[in-house]
């Protein structure tokens, strides 16, 4: 009897040992870091989807999305989402395609609904023709379909952004918070960014579509400089004796080129090319990088000595660095000269990223900073 008890018990671990494998492997046929999910059912891939847009993971979106409508060929939030993933590709001909198809196979005034708020995304992400309009029209549409449908609100205010009516963002995102679902605190950081946008002023066609970045790339942040640094600031900069190097191979079709190229020639500490001459343009600028640009920026522009505590090692003004930091004396710079760049809780972050309205910012208040000292 106790040999059977035995066998029972050693069979249920062994069984269950199977079973999670099982499940383990099941879930790793999907490939990669996929949402913790393995139901292979249209909904449950469609719902990874969204998860992957809202990550930009776009390949990842594309094939949830696929798979979604592999199990059903009429399934509307599939074809919504691959909309929002073709027009994150610039690919706007095959996302009209999916909204139609979305639109078709709508089952309820809400699927309905959610379709003409991702027609008001794809506009908003091309900014072509009279595309304000277009969204508007939409957004009525949607919520004539869904009353107070906070994604319809939401998604008008970000429009209203892009189109910098911030009084008319203010008043949608608003009711988004009032509403109190899930979009409130995008809502919020969408009115925070319409207030950043406020203060950064940008003056060119190329700093306004940068500003609404969540991230700069290298070649962006040089972009910023060449459009939006005060002119006297550039002549300056072009007075000083050039860097004449060999054009990097990695920007030579790169539509920022022409730009790279002049902040090349500045040769500027944060974005000068690496060891092996490449520049690598597509590459996330990082807090630390940008504070070593700001730093070089200083001391070409400003005829003061900017005066940096001598730290020691126990009081330090940011947790995550320390003298031996490469970057160390730039961010002390950056701190002594009008705070000009900040860290948040005690914490620098060096490898944290920059958003467009970010930079930008920091760059007036360089500009601020040192037109106050010149006249002291």
């Amino acid at each position: 009897m106790k040999e059977f008890v035995r066998f029972k018990l050693l069979n249920s671990f062994w069984m269950r040992v199977f079973l999670l494998c099982a499940l383990f492997y099941g879930c790793s046929l999907k490939g990669g870091n996929l949402p913790e999910s393995y139901l292979d059912t249209p909904e449950q891939h469609a719902l990874n989807g969204f998860k992957f847009i809202s990550k930009q993971r776009v390949l990842d979106a594309q094939r949830e999305f696929k798979e979604s409508l592999a199990t059903n060929p009429e399934y509307s939030p599939a074809y919504r989402g691959l909309a929002l993933a073709y027009g994150m590709k610039g690919e706007f001909q095959a996302a009209y395609d999916s909204f139609d198809k979305a639109m078709r196979y709508a089952k309820s005034p809400e699927e309905k609904a959610l379709a003409h708020v991702a027609m008001m995304r794809l506009l908003a992400m091309k900014r072509e023709g009279a595309w304000l309009a277009q969204v508007e029209k939409h957004s009525a549409s949607a919520l004539a379909l869904v009353k107070d449908l906070p994604d319809a609100y939401y998604y008008l205010g970000v429009a209203y952004n892009y189109a910098y009516k911030f009084e008319d963002s203010k008043r949608v995102l608003e009711k988004v918070v009032a509403i109190n679902k899930p979009l409130s605190a995008e809502a919020k950081k969408q009115l925070e960014l319409a207030r950043e946008i406020r203060r950064a002023k940008p003056g060119s066609a190329f700093g306004k579509r940068v500003v609404f970045l969540p991230r700069i790339t290298r070649a962006q942040a040089a972009g910023l400089l060449v459009h939006e640094l005060r002119r006297d600031f550039i002549f300056a900069l072009e007075s000083s004796p050039k860097k004449n190097l060999p054009t990097p191979t990695d920007i030579l079709r790169h539509p920022l080129k022409v730009e790279i190229q002049r902040i090349l020639e500045w040769n500027l500490r944060g974005l000068q090319e690496f060891g092996d001459g490449t520049f690598e343009p597509d590459e996330y600028v990082t807090r630390a990088s940008f504070a070593s640009l700001m730093a070089d920026l200083i001391g070409r522009l400003d005829r003061h000595a900017v005066q940096v505590p001598d730290y020691d090692e126990k009081h330090m003004p940011f947790k995550d660095i320390n003298k031996n930091s490469s970057y160390f004396r730039d961010i002390a710079v950056c701190l002594a000269y009008g705070r000009l760049m900040r860290g948040k809780h005690g914490l620098f972050e060096p490898k944290g990223i920059l958003s467009g309205a970010q930079a930008l910012l920091i760059i007036r208040k360089l500009e601020k900073e040192i037109s106050s000292r010149s006249k002291s």
